[in-house]
């Protein structure tokens, strides 16, 4: 996979850290804080390989009623 602006591919195995509010994995697997580290190391040959790091952020969404939304809106219009 060539990146854009990147001198050189991607290369190795895949690298990806999701951050959640109460725990880390590293490519879907659960990890502690050290246990990251030590997954990181297995995965990295050099300092300029490429690690993902997503957060994951669990949002919850209240859906809202018609009537709550025309009646909000009206009131941020004016």
């Amino acid at each position: 996979m060539q990146i854009s602006g990147a001198g050189s591919g991607y290369s190795g195995p895949p690298r990806l850290v999701d951050v959640r509010p109460e725990t880390l994995s590293v490519n879907g697997i659960s990890v502690s804080e050290d246990g990251m580290i030590t997954a990181l190391k297995g995965l990295i040959d050099t300092a300029d390989d490429i690690v993902i790091i997503r957060p994951r952020h669990l949002l919850r969404f209240r859906t809202a009623r018609p009537m709550e939304t025309s009646s909000y809106m009206s009131t941020q219009m004016g």
